[in-house]
């Protein structure tokens, strides 16, 4: 979990420095599961699997709480409710779940693997775990760009 000091209170890091922190969490593990996709068929570690499958979804459900809770509401205010800024808040939100349900399937398969339990389809892990990176890289990118803006703060 993220340590209180990024939820609010007194101590609290400004939104743009939270959120570069949380981004840099994310592009990290998103840069160990291309790592993994690379290293198919050959150079599977089962031992980094579960690793990751360990830290993934604590992660990612970690800054959609910080996201929700904290980023969106200062979007939305700092844009004055505006139409174009609740879209993309609506927008950002639906990726939430997507995301969600994407790392839950991913961790379970890649816990599996790392375990022993499942044979290793190379293509079908290789899919699942470009397809979930790509997908986080794009929120970010869409979050320093839009958001960040937004709230009237840079990345």
């Amino acid at each position: 979990m993220l340590p209180p000091v990024l939820y609010g209170g007194e101590g609290q890091l400004p939104i743009s420095e939270t959120l570069a922190l949380l981004h840099g969490e994310k592009l990290a593990i998103c840069d160990e599961l291309e790592e993994i996709a690379d290293s198919l068929p050959e150079g599977l570690d089962r031992d980094r699997c579960l690793s990751v499958s360990r830290r993934l979804e604590p992660l990612v459900q970690a800054v959609h709480v910080y996201e929700e809770q904290v980023l969106f509401p200062a979007c939305l205010e700092a844009a004055g409710h505006a139409a174009h800024a609740r879209e993309l808040v609506a927008r950002l939100k639906a990726e939430h779940i997507e995301d969600a349900e994407f790392a839950a399937e991913l961790c379970e398969g890649l816990r599996r693997i790392g375990e022993g339990l499942a044979p290793l389809n190379v293509e079908a892990l290789a899919y699942m775990l470009r397809g979930f990176f790509a997908g986080v890289r794009r929120h970010i990118a869409t979050e320093r760009e839009a958001m960040l803006s937004l709230s009237g703060t840079t990345a």
